[in-house]
Formats: C-alpha cells, sequence, structure tokens
C-alpha cells in the first residue's frame, strides 16, 4: 500500500511466507545448515516494511527504508525464533533519462536466532556473503546507465 504526496512516497509492505520441509528445497542457502543434533521441519517467515523517497527535484532523490522480519523456525530439536531488522537509504541523481548515480546503505541486525547454523549471522542481500556476527552493514556506490 502506498500513498503520494506532492513531492514524496510513503509506503508499506506486508508478506508472509511458509516453507515446509525447508532442507528438500533448493532455496536453502548453504550457511542454513542443519541445527544441532537435528533436521528442519518448516520455516515461517513474516515482512513488514515502511518505507519512502522524497523528492528534492525530478531527477534528484532520497530513499529509506525500515524491515522488520519475524520467523519461526521449527525442528526436530526445538523452536527458534529470530528476529531480523534492516535499515535502508539511497540517494539518487539522474544524469540523463536512462544514467543515474547513487550511493546506498544498509544496516542488519539478527536477534534471538540462536540456531547454531548460518540463519544467526546478518546477511544483506547486497553483501558477497554472511557477517561474521549478528549485525552487518553494507554500502555502495554506483552508477547505472539502462540500454
Amino acid at each position: 500500500m502506498s500513498y503520494r504526496f506532492d513531492r514524496a512516497l510513503l509506503a508499506f509492505a506486508y508478506s508472509h511466507v511458509d516453507v515446509y520441509e525447508p532442507t528438500g528445497s533448493s532455496y536453502l542457502p548453504p550457511a542454513a545448515t542443519q541445527p544441532a543434533g537435528g533436521s528442519w521441519k518448516s520455516w515461517k517467515f513474516d515482512n513488514f516494511e515502511a518505507n519512502g523517497q522524497f523528492y528534492f527535484r525530478p531527477d534528484f532523490w532520497f530513499g529509506a527504508s525500515y524491515t522488520f522480519t519475524r520467523a519461526t523456525l521449527e525442528s526436530s530439536v526445538g523452536r527458534f525464533e529470530p528476529r531480523w531488522h534492516q535499515i535502508a537509504l539511497m540517494l539518487d541523481y539522474d544524469l540523463s533519462k536512462r544514467t543515474s548515480l547513487y550511493v546506498q546503505g544498509a544496516y542488519q541486525h539478527v536477534q534471538d536466532a540462536r540456531t547454531g547454523t548460518g540463519l544467526d549471522f546478518a546477511q544483506n542481500v547486497a553483501s558477497a556473503g554472511a557477517a561474521s556476527g549478528a549485525s552487518q552493514l553494507v554500502y555502495r556506490a554506483a552508477m547505472i546507465h539502462r540500454f
């Protein structure tokens, strides 16, 4: 759901995902190994996101988002309920209709995971891999040219 103001856009999104027998899924990330002494039965994720954009000019804008993910991970050795928090910021300037420059950053923190697997570590899709701990900061500056 979103609402556009004169120079701003505010939006909210929600999604729910159920994965049964996740070890039989091709989407199982390599880092998400089995919990110690057990096996996964199901994963359930609820994602809540609030985001917005503010246009200083039609060719220059700032965006921000906050995403909260609540999971219920069922295994043969117990139930885990990790939470992920992610904040992202982006500043974009259009050089032309087809080319833009941007800087972007995202911070992610996982709490209460304690699964003993790769799910205990922050992992942002824009990064090269999982963090070595519960938090991760990723940033980049780039140019986009649309063909």
